[in-house]
């Protein structure tokens, strides 16, 4: 700028202007416009504890402003009794010896409420008097506690989150370890039905059929290894409890459809089958009794999950008000750990007794082997619904 050429008008304004200006490069523009909207009090005083500088957020935390404090001793305006002695004897050896404090400090606010403050307190110049000051920055403690809160139920929302995942992927695991088995019975269903076909001379008539059905059940296996890779990569990125219990929902909804086409599938073989067994309806009675095992163990699963939830629910409100001890033999926490790996068991032992069963029946010769069979069913799955509710109340009375 060409200053030998502005008038004295000019001049002034132009004046006026730096003077209202509190920065002149950007890195010193972008400090200000920080320190501004930080937490932080920033303020400095001399040898003597006068303070020289009121700035960020004194004003709204301690009371005063600028005005009332500047001028005025720091140790006789706000610092506690019990302390005054040694924040002057601190102050001196600030300024004159370059020492660096970090303290708690535990200030009187203009209302008389006490202000616990992190601070940081160093010598500086200022370039004006060319005095050394002591420069204090201070971070109110209730401002940390409130961050403590919130990364504890970060924390805790990620303990839900891990939890929920794990259970996720053990429950598909299952699920996909049940879907492989139920195939395979359908193709041993399958294998049988040829046998009994050429056993008659009708092998050809029945291949044409049975290949159609293995062609769909190839297809459905590829739609069941999809919606798996799918479901549990989706799973692994969740970022809430939330949308884990979306996903969740989403896969078993989506399994159920693949295990209603995959007991369709199921009953097409034992139809095609009735054309060359012996007992005609022996085929019918299996596959009846292997939807209804599908069905009730289904609904043992989905109850165990539930109660599972409800028991890591209850984990979680105790550690929030109790440090638990997992060592320890008695006591709640202990409580809800035995709960928590008995229902697991349970959950595990359901998936189980559904294939042991399903294949008791397939192996069943007549019709008095599926009678037996039946009352195995009744008992095995009354037992365990048994066990699950029992839990379910024990959980539901408190401990």
């Amino acid at each position: 700028m060409n200053y030998e050429n502005m008038t004295k008008e000019e001049l002034i304004t132009y004046i006026k202007e730096l003077e209202s200006k509190r920065a002149f490069t950007y890195e010193d523009q972008m400090k200000l416009e920080i320190l501004d909207n930080s937490p932080f009090t920033v303020w400095a005083s001399d040898r003597n504890c006068i303070i020289k500088l009121w700035m960020g957020q004194c004003e709204s935390l301690y009371g005063f402003s600028s005005k009332e404090v500047i001028g005025k001793d720091f140790v006789d305006l706000f610092v506690a009794k019990d302390e005054k002695v040694a924040a002057r004897r601190d102050q001196i050896n600030i300024i004159d010896n370059g020492a660096i404090f970090h303290n708690i400090a535990n200030d009187i606010g203009k209302n008389g409420n006490t202000l616990q403050l992190i601070t940081n307190c160093r010598r500086i110049i200022d370039p004006v008097s060319g005095e050394c000051w002591n420069a204090e920055m201070g971070l109110i403690i209730d401002y940390l506690e409130q961050e403590k809160d919130r990364l504890k139920m970060i924390v805790a929302e990620s303990q839900r989150i891990k939890s929920c995942i794990s259970q996720f992927i053990e429950d598909t695991q299952q699920v996909s370890e049940g879907f492989a088995n139920r195939k395979s019975s359908i193709n041993t269903a399958i294998r049988e039905c040829e046998q009994k076909a050429t056993a008659l001379g009708k092998r050809t008539e029945c291949r044409k059929k049975i290949t159609e059905i293995r062609s769909a059940l190839n297809k459905l296996t590829q739609r069941m290894n999809d919606i798996y890779d799918e479901h549990v990569s989706n799973m692994q990125s969740c970022a809430s409890f939330d949308s884990c219990e979306k996903i969740r929902k989403s896969f078993f909804g989506e399994y159920e459809e693949i295990s209603d086409s995959l007991e369709d599938m199921a009953l097409d073989v034992f139809d095609l089958s009735r054309n060359y067994e012996i007992e005609q309806n022996l085929v019918s009675l299996k596959d009846s009794m292997m939807k209804n095992i599908s069905s009730r163990t289904r609904v043992l699963s989905d109850f165990a999950h539930t109660i599972l939830r409800k028991i890591e629910s209850e984990m979680n409100d105790y550690k929030e008000k109790v440090t638990p001890n997992p060592n320890l033999e008695s006591g709640p926490f202990k409580s809800f750990m035995d709960m928590r790996q008995e229902i697991s068991e349970l959950k595990d032992k359901t998936e189980k007794t559904e294939d042991k069963l399903s294949s008791q029946i397939l192996n069943a010769k007549s019709k008095q082997d599926l009678e037996i069979a039946k009352t195995q069913i009744e008992v095995d799955i009354e037992n365990m619904r048994l066990q699950m509710e029992k839990i379910e109340t024990s959980l539901n009375g408190g401990l």
